[in-house]
């Protein structure tokens, strides 16, 4: 018998220019992208994400614009 009550599973990825998202757990995850070793339910996944990406900026326009504003 299928449990219809249990909660998918997600974890959660990321770019090389340093963009986090959740991705089903049980797909594979998408060219591009790569797992960052947390998962668990969306919600744990959206929290660590919410923990660990303090800069929503890629990570070439944060450097970027910290530079910019220095001169």
């Amino acid at each position: 018998m299928i449990d219809t009550t249990a909660q998918p599973r997600w974890q959660v990825v990321t770019t090389r220019s340093g963009r986090y998202s959740v991705w089903p757990a049980a797909r594979q995850v998408p060219d591009g992208w790569t797992a960052a070793g947390s998962e668990g339910d969306r919600s744990e996944c959206l929290a660590w994400i919410a923990e660990h990406w303090t800069d929503e900026r890629p990570a070439g326009v944060g450097a970027a614009g910290v530079r910019a504003e220095n001169r």
